[in-house]
């Protein structure tokens, strides 16, 4: 689980990271990489995906003056809303 976590943590602002860019990498099959993930840390890949990707995008809020906008691209946030939404909830 480190490798995908740290694909996660490396790769997150590349919108394409899905669980199958990320289990080609690993040579594994998308769905064995899913159920082991979730057996493992009780969450998706897509949602630690999305984890990093607002723990990032709270960072440059907190540390700059970007647009909510120009921080949601720079994070890989394609929907707006997935970064309005993450600020309310943390």
């Amino acid at each position: 689980m480190d490798k995908v976590y740290e694909i996660i943590n490396s790769d997150y602002v590349t919108p394409p990271l899905s669980l199958d860019s990320i289990a080609g990498r690993l040579e594994l099959s998308p769905k064995y990489l899913a159920r082991l993930f979730k057996q493992y840390t009780l969450k998706s890949i897509l949602d630690c995906v999305t984890n990093a990707r607002i723990t990032k995008a709270k960072e440059l809020l907190l540390q700059s003056e970007l647009s909510i906008a120009e921080i949601s691209e720079q994070v890989g946030l394609t929907e707006l809303h997935q970064l309005i939404i993450g600020r309310i909830h943390k």
